[in-house]
């Protein structure tokens, strides 16, 4: 009697975990194209791409990680770049319409890493720093079908603790900060 009850216990949990479960399409995948804007020394323009991958879902929060390259960020003279590694959290209810085009306005914070690096002009010497950065900002997203959507947000990047050092370019590098508007299609 013992085993057959043993028996029946372990089909139970076994057919528990088994169990197929509804397919949720909650987790996206979001390459994007964006501006940025806000920083003297920034050459302003579409030059921005990057990828965010989160789990949004239709819920009230939602997390994101999201790398962003801002290749050419103070300009052409050498080559130079801006690279942030972000992850955080959004924030904003999921509005759902009679056309299936639900839309989920939100705000975001994220913290990570901002890297900075600048190329010397024939001297050899480069320069790169990573400095600790957080996020801020907001967006939207609108629902062109159940796994298609359209995503645009604007964040404040904010590095901490850098300071001004010498590089190829003069670009000041106290208190870096800039902004960066983005727009790219979601995928679920």
């Amino acid at each position: 009697m013992r085993g057959v009850v043993r028996a029946v216990a372990l089909g139970l949990v076994v057919g528990t975990f088994c169990m197929p479960l509804q397919a949720r399409a909650d987790t996206f995948i979001n390459p994007w194209g964006g501006l940025v804007f806000g920083n003297d020394q920034a050459v302003s323009g579409f030059h921005s791409v990057g990828v965010t991958i989160g789990d949004a879902g239709h819920g009230l929060v939602g997390t994101e990680t999201t790398v962003g390259l801002a290749p050419g960020f103070f300009g052409k003279g050498t080559e130079n770049y801006v690279l942030d590694l972000m992850a955080g959290v959004t924030i904003g209810k999921t509005f759902f319409s009679k056309t299936d085009h639900d839309m989920r306005p939100y705000g975001i914070v994220e913290g990570g890493t901002i890297r900075t690096s600048i190329s010397g002009i024939g001297t050899g010497t480069d320069f790169v720093r990573n400095n600790l950065g957080l996020a801020w900002g907001g967006g939207t997203t609108v629902a062109l079908t159940d796994s298609l959507q359209i995503r645009g947000d604007v964040l404040y990047h904010k590095a901490f603790r850098s300071h001004d050092a010498a590089n190829s370019l003069n670009a000041n590098l106290e208190n870096f900060h800039y902004w960066r508007g983005s727009i790219g299609l979601v995928i679920h």
